[in-house]
C-alpha cells in the first residue's frame, strides 16, 4: 500500500501518513476513535470487515492544497448566525476541489488492497466521536454502495464537509463538546440480509443484565435513523438465553438461526471486555450466514456526559509486575511512582502551582485491579498534557510503554502553556533547568549507582541474620528514602530513553516516509555496545561453553538435575575453578530473574539449581553463542547506520540553509538514544539489586516476627504495608495482635486473584472499581486467523516452530530456532535469548526489556499481539515478520 507522507506543521516531527490498513489503525488522534475501535477489534480476532481510513492528515493536506484555509476560516466565523448556508457553501468548497497527486495514489493503492470489487461503505471516524463523553452518531454524513474511484472521491469529499454540517454545529452548542480531527473510514460493504445494534446493558429498566439486540432485514441504516421499528430481542448475558421479542417479530425476521445470537452475543462481551465498558454495537448477516461486527462505542446516557472513564493499563507495568503483587510491594509502589513523576516535574522546572495542579492526579498515578499493578493512564496522560509539548509526550509514553487509550481525549492544544511573558519565562527556565540535568546525565547515574552499591553492601544477606529488629527497620527507611527521594538520577535516564526514542523515531520517518522503512530506527538500536542487561546472557554462554569444553562437566550435567549439579559443585574439588565463576555469576547476576521486582519471588542466588538448568540448555544448545550474535548484530548495525547518514545528507535540515543536513541530526540523534538507552538498563540493573535486598531484609524481619508469634510464616510479612511494618516495628500500631488474622484475610484475597486473568485495559467510571474481568483465557480472540497484528521493535523475517511458554523456568525447552510466544518478558527471561530465533509477546513497548534484547541480538520481535499465547498453538509453524509486525500461521 502506498503511503506517502506530507509535512503539515514543520515543528511536527510525527510521521503523518494518509492510508492506513484498519488493523494498523493504532493511533486514535489520526485515525479517530471508531477506526482505532475497529482496529483493536480486528487485531482481537474479531469478525469485522476489511477496510483502511484515511488519517485526519489527509483531511489537513487536503485542506492545504487547495489553499481552503481561509475561506474556511470565514466561514467558521458565520456558521453561528446561518449554519444551513454555511454547511452548503463548505460541501459547494469541497466537491470543486482536487485531492493531491499523493493522496490520490494512496488511495488508490489503498482500494487496490481490498479484496474482490464489492460496493464499498464510506463513514466518518472523527476524534472526539463514539467517545464516552458524546457520540456525535448520525451526524456526520456516511455513503454506502460505493463503486469506483470517482464516486469513492465523491462520498470522501461528502464525508469531511459534513464536519462543518448544521447538525454538527448544533450539537457541539448543546454539549459543550467537539471534534478535534477528521478521518474516514473505508470498508468493504457487506451484504447484508440482517443487520442491527446491539446493546452490552439493557437500557430498558430493571434488565441489567440482559442485552438488548434489535434487528431487520437487509441494512441497518434505516434502523438507525429511526425510519423503521425493528424487532427486538433480550438475551441474557450469563447463558445467552433467548427471550420473547418485544414486539413480536414477522415471518422474515424469524429465519434467523438463534445460534447467531449466542454469535452475536459472545462477540459483544469480548468487545465490552476489550473496551472495558458496555458497549452499542452494529452487526449485519450476510448472505452466508456470516457475522460481522460494524462497528462498538461506549453507551452514552445524559448521565455519562459529564463523566468520563478512568482508564486503566497495565502495559510496560506488567513486565516487572505480571502476577497479583504483595501489600508490602504496592504500599512501597504507590509512593514511589508518585514520587517519580512529581520529583521530575522539580527537576524540570516546572512551577510549583503547576505542580500543584497535577497533585489529585500524581496520588492516583497507580492502583490495583484485581490484585495486579495498573497504571492510571488517564491520570499520566492528565499530568503529561500539562508539560510543554504534553501531547507529543503523550505520544511517546504510550509508545515507550505500549499503552493504548481506548477514549483519547480530544485535545486541540500541544503545549498547556499560555504564549505570555510569564508562559515564556517559564518555558525559559524549564529548557535551561531541563538541559543542565542532561549536561551530567552519565554521573547522576553513576551517582545513583553508588548509593545503591551502598546500601546493598551494607545489607549483604549473610549481614541480616545479625540485626535486631530496629535496626531492621532503619534499613527499611533507607531503602524508601532511596526510592522516595533519590531516585531522579534513574527518572532521568528512563525519561530520556523515551525523549530520545520518540525524537529518532519521528526524524527518521519525516527523513525516509517510505513504508519499506517503518522500522528502520529500530535497526539503528540493535547490536548496541556495552549494555547491562546482556552481560547476563554473554555470561550465561561462557558457563555454557566452559560445561562443553569439559569432559567431567558435560557427564554432570548430562546426568543430574540442576539441584544436584550445585551440591555437586559445592564439595567437588575438581570442578572448583568452574563453581567459582558460577558463584561470581550468582553474586554479580543473580538477583536478576523473573519477578525480580516482586518481593514474593526468590531469585536465582536462592535457588541456584535453576540456574544451572538453563545453563545446561544453552551447553545442548552449541550454537547459541551470544557474543558472535551480537557482534553480528553490531556489525550489520554499524553498516546500516553508514548507509541512513550518507542517504540523509542529499536533504537539508532547514530548506534555506545550506547545512546542517538531516544526517547531522540524525547523527546526534542515533548517538544520544543508544546512549540513553545504556544508562536505562544500568539504572534499572540497580534497580533489580535494590528490591532484591528489601527482599532479604523483609524476610529477615519476618524470621523474628514468626520467633516471637506475630507471624505465622516468615512470608507473611509480604502481606503488611511497608507503613505497617514500620508501625509494628515502632510500637505504635493500632492492633499488634490482629496481625496474623489480618495476614490471613489478604493471602484468601489474593489467591482468589491468582485464578483470574484480568484484561490488559480495564475501564470504570472514577471512584468506581472495573467489573469485567476473565477467569481463563476465553475470548481471547478468533484461533482460527492465519495473520495476527501487532507492533515490530527489531526488524527481520524468521521462520521456525512456535514454543508458547507461561514461565521463565520453562526455558530450558526451548531449542536453537525456536520462536518464543509468551505474554511478556522481563529481565528473567534473558537466558532465552541465547536460543531463540523470534519472538512473539502479548504485551509491550518499544523500549520494553524484551525489545531492547531482541534488537541486541537481532532477534525478529513482534509485541502486542493480543491472545498470542492462546491462537498460536505449541510447535505450529509460523512467520515473524519484523519488518511489517506480522505474524503468519503456517500450519
Amino acid at each position: 500500500m502506498t503511503r506517502p507522507t506530507i509535512p503539515v506543521d514543520p515543528q511536527d516531527d510525527t510521521q503523518l501518513e494518509f492510508c492506513l490498513p484498519l488493523e494498523r489503525a493504532l493511533d486514535a488522534q489520526a485515525c479517530g476513535g471508531k477506526a482505532a475501535n475497529l482496529g483493536r477489534m480486528l487485531r482481537a480476532g474479531l469478525s469485522v470487515p476489511p477496510g483502511f481510513v484515511l488519517t485526519s492528515h489527509a483531511l489537513t493536506e487536503f485542506i492545504k492544497h487547495n489553499r481552503l484555509q481561509a475561506p474556511l476560516a470565514r466561514i467558521e466565523a458565520r456558521i453561528g448566525d446561518d449554519a444551513p448556508a454555511a454547511a452548503a457553501q463548505v460541501k459547494t468548497l469541497f466537491a470543486a476541489s482536487r485531492l493531491p497527486k499523493a493522496l490520490r495514489a494512496a488511495l488508490v493503492g489503498a482500494v487496490q488492497q481490498l479484496p474482490g470489487s464489492r460496493p464499498l461503505a464510506v463513514r466518518s471516524s472523527a476524534v472526539g466521536e463514539d467517545g464516552a463523553l458524546a457520540s456525535f452518531a448520525g451526524l456526520l454524513d456516511s455513503t454506502l454502495g460505493v463503486v469506483g474511484l470517482s464516486a469513492l472521491e465523491h462520498a470522501l469529499k461528502d464525508c469531511w464537509a459534513s464536519r462543518w454540517s448544521a447538525r454538527v454545529a448544533a450539537y457541539v452548542r448543546t454539549r459543550a463538546q467537539s471534534l478535534a480531527g477528521m478521518a474516514v473510514i473505508v470498508q468493504v460493504q457487506v451484504d447484508a440480509r440482517f443487520a442491527g445494534v446491539l446493546f452490552t446493558r439493557s437500557p430498558r429498566a430493571g434488565h441489567a443484565e440482559e442485552m438488548l439486540c434489535e434487528y431487520c432485514p437487509g441494512l441497518a441504516e434505516r434502523l438507525v435513523a429511526g425510519e423503521i421499528t425493528p424487532a427486538q430481542i433480550a438475551i441474557k448475558r450469563d447463558g445467552f438465553a433467548l427471550n420473547q421479542h418485544y414486539p413480536p417479530v414477522g415471518e422474515d425476521t424469524d429465519r434467523i438461526d438463534p445460534t447467531v445470537f449466542e454469535s452475536l452475543a459472545n462477540a459483544a462481551l469480548t468487545s465490552e471486555r476489550l473496551f472495558g465498558g458496555p458497549q452499542d454495537i452494529e452487526w449485519a448477516l450476510d448472505s452466508n450466514k456470516r457475522l460481522w461486527l460494524v462497528q462498538s462505542r461506549p453507551i452514552t446516557s445524559t448521565s455519562q456526559v459529564r463523566e468520563p472513564l478512568v482508564v486503566w493499563s497495565n502495559a510496560n507495568v506488567n513486565e516487572n509486575f505480571s502476577a497479583p503483587i504483595s501489600p508490602l510491594l504496592y504500599s512501597v509502589a504507590r509512593q514511589g511512582y508518585t514520587h517519580y513523576f512529581r520529583n521530575l516535574g522539580r527537576a524540570f522546572g516546572l512551577a510549583r502551582w503547576r505542580l500543584e495542579r497535577m497533585q489529585p492526579d500524581l496520588d492516583v498515578i497507580i492502583g490495583v485491579q484485581f490484585g495486579r499493578m495498573y497504571y492510571n493512564l488517564s491520570a499520566i496522560h492528565s499530568v503529561l498534557r500539562q508539560a510543554p509539548l504534553g501531547e507529543r509526550l503523550v505520544a511517546w509514553f504510550d509508545d515507550f510503554t505500549g499503552a493504548t487509550d481506548p477514549q483519547p481525549a480530544p485535545q486541540l492544544s500541544d503545549s498547556g502553556f499560555a504564549v505570555s511573558p510569564y508562559g515564556l519565562l517559564e518555558l525559559a527556565r524549564i529548557a535551561v533547568k531541563t538541559a543542565w540535568q542532561y549536561l551530567f546525565i552519565a554521573k547522576r547515574v553513576a551517582s545513583f549507582e553508588a548509593r545503591v552499591d551502598a546500601f546493598a553492601k551494607r545489607n549483604a544477606p549473610a549481614e541480616l541474620d545479625k540485626r535486631s529488629l530496629i535496626e531492621l527497620r532503619a534499613e527499611l527507611r533507607a531503602f524508601l528514602d532511596i526510592r522516595l527521594n533519590r531516585w531522579n538520577d534513574a527518572a532521568l535516564a528512563d525519561a530520556a530513553a523515551m525523549a530520545c526514542y520518540g525524537a529518532l523515531k519521528a526524524s527518521v520517518a519525516r527523513t525516509f516516509p517510505e513504508a519499506e522503512s517503518a522500522h528502520l530506527h529500530n535497526s539503528l538500536l540493535k547490536g548496541l555496545t556495552g549494555l547491562k542487561s546482556a552481560e547476563p546472557v554473554n555470561e550465561l554462554c561462557a558457563l555454557a561453553r566452559a560445561v562443553r569444553e569439559d569432559a567431567k562437566l558435560r557427564a554432570l550435567f548430562s546426568q543430574r538435575t540442576g539441584e544436584c549439579i550445585a551440591e555437586r559443585l559445592s564439595v567437588d574439588p575438581e570442578l572448583a575453578e568452574f563453581n567459582a565463576k558460577f558463584q561470581r555469576y550468582l553474586e554479580c547476576w543473580g538477583f536478576r530473574c523473573s519477578g525480580e521486582l516482586m518481593l514474593t519471588v526468590p531469585s536465582f542466588q536462592e535457588r541456584p539449581g535453576e540456574l544451572l538448568d538453563i545453563v545446561r540448555s544453552y551447553a545442548n544448545a552449541a550454537d547459541a553463542d551470544s557474543a558472535e550474535r551480537a557482534d553480528a548484530q553490531r556489525a550489520s548495525r554499524e553498516a546500516i547506520t553508514v548507509d541512513t547518514l550518507r542517504n540523509a545528507r542529499v536533504q537539508r535540515l532547514l530548506r534555506w540553509l545550506a547545512w546542517p543536513s538531516r544526517a547531522t541530526q540524525l547523527r546526534v540523534l542515533i548517538g544520544a538514544t543508544q546512549a540513553a538507552i545504556g544508562l536505562r538498563e544500568r539504572a534499572r540493573y540497580q534497580q533489580a539489586l535494590l528490591y532484591s535486598r528489601l527482599r532479604r531484609i523483609a524476610l529477615a524481619i519476618g524470621a523474628q516476627l514468626r520467633e516471637r508469634g506475630v507471624l505465622v510464616a516468615v512470608d507473611d510479612v509480604f502481606f503488611l504495608s511497608i507503613q505497617e511494618l514500620d508501625d509494628l516495628l515502632s510500637g505504635v500500631t493500632m492492633y499488634p495482635g490482629q496481625c496474623a488474622a489480618l495476614v490471613e484475610l489478604r493471602r484468601a484475597a489474593h489467591a482468589r486473584f491468582e485464578r483470574l486473568t484480568p484484561d490488559d485495559t480495564l475501564c470504570a467510571a472514577p471512584g468506581e472499581y472495573p467489573l469485567s474481568v476473565s477467569s481463563s483465557s476465553e475470548n481471547r480472540g478468533d484461533a482460527g486467523a492465519s495473520v495476527l497484528h501487532g507492533i515490530s521493535v527489531c526488524g527481520g523475517v524468521v521462520r521456525g516452530p512456535a514454543r508458547v511458554l507461561s514461565q521463565v523456568s520453562e526455558t530450558p525447552a526451548l531449542r536453537s530456532g525456536d520462536i518464543l510466544v509468551t505474554r511478556q518478558t522481563d529481565p528473567g527471561w534473558a537466558p532465552a535469548f541465547g536460543t531463540i530465533g523470534g519472538l512473539i509477546l502479548e504485551r509491550g513497548g518499544m523500549l520494553s526489556h524484551g525489545a531492547i534484547l531482541a534488537r541486541e541480538y537481532g532477534i525478529p520481535t513482534v509485541v502486542a499481539v493480543a491472545g498470542a499465547s492462546d491462537r498460536i498453538g505449541p510447535g505450529t509453524m509460523i512467520e515473524v515478520d519484523g519488518d511489517r509486525g506480522d505474524v503468519r500461521l503456517l500450519t
